[in-house]
């Protein structure tokens, strides 16, 4: 899963990454959504009755604004690449603007 960050500017021009603490969409909460996200766009069984839309509704929005907080300024670590990408989404207009920046990556 990515983590949100922040990026931390020094005096003498150094960069480095804070991650924040923030509450956002963990993994399990991640697949239960996408498994509410299929029930309600795929067929359901009549035996199994109506779907309350509205307790629904309620349980997605807050998903999406955990998964927002999360996607909005995060790192994202590829294997075998010796770089970090930052990505951050903007929203201008209801159209997401999405911006990777590679930094190197430091061992410790």
């Amino acid at each position: 899963m990515p983590e949100p960050i922040t990026i931390i500017s020094e005096n003498n021009g150094t960069k480095s990454l804070k991650i924040v603490e923030e509450d956002t969409i963990s993994a399990n909460e991640l697949f239960k959504m996408w498994g509410h996200f299929s029930q309600s766009l795929h067929y359901r069984n009549p035996l199994k009755g109506p779907i309350d839309l509205q307790a629904f509704t309620i349980e997605l929005s807050g998903s999406l604004e955990k998964l927002t907080k999360l996607l909005r300024h995060h790192a994202v670590h590829l294997p075998n690449l010796e770089v970090i990408f930052i990505v951050q989404i903007a929203m201008t207009d209801g159209i997401p603007k999405v911006t990777w920046t590679p930094l190197n990556r430091v061992d410790e």
